[in-house]
């Protein structure tokens, strides 16, 4: 699985060895629970920032090699990056800090919520599911009380 962060500024080359830019956001499609593409920032002063879709990647790993470009309309992560998540009582439950999608065909599995420092180091991270979700013009809403808590655990090394 990746996050959104392991995405954000990672460089995208072209097969002949020439670099595009770097990525600086995400496109999602919603509707089919699935990133669909990247937009591209362009090291170029000259050129403006453009989209590579999921389909145009031919390799990704510590950088991105994709085939070529395509215009892309839909809605980008930033989009939603720090909205308020409800739940149906009307409570804040915190807000959208990343993002969780399958790394083989880029399927969004769910969301990570931010719910405060504190909050956070003492109940974990929370990851909400897509299909639980309802996503507005301001706010997110969470239809349902079942999510995930991640929690940092301290261990010996081995």
């Amino acid at each position: 699985m990746y996050k959104t962060k392991d995405f954000i500024l990672m460089d995208v080359f072209k097969p002949q060895g020439e670099k595009l830019g770097y990525i600086n956001d995400l496109y999602l499609d919603i509707n089919e629970s699935k990133v669909c593409g990247f937009e591209i920032k362009s090291t170029n002063l000259f050129k403006k920032n453009f989209s590579i879709k999921t389909e145009k990647i031919i390799f990704f790993n510590d950088y991105m090699l994709v085939e070529d470009s395509e215009d892309i309309s839909k809605m980008k992560f930033s989009t939603i990056k720090g909205m308020d998540v409800i739940n149906m009582k009307k409570d804040i439950i915190g807000i959208v800090e990343d993002l969780i999608f399958c790394k083989d065909n880029f399927m969004i599995i769910g969301i990570v919520i931010n719910s405060g420092f504190l909050a956070d180091w003492t109940n974990g991270k929370k990851i909400i599911l897509l299909k639980d979700l309802l996503i507005g013009e301001k706010n997110i809403l969470c239809s349902s009380s079942s999510n995930m808590n991640l929690k940092a655990v301290f261990h010996k090394p081995f």
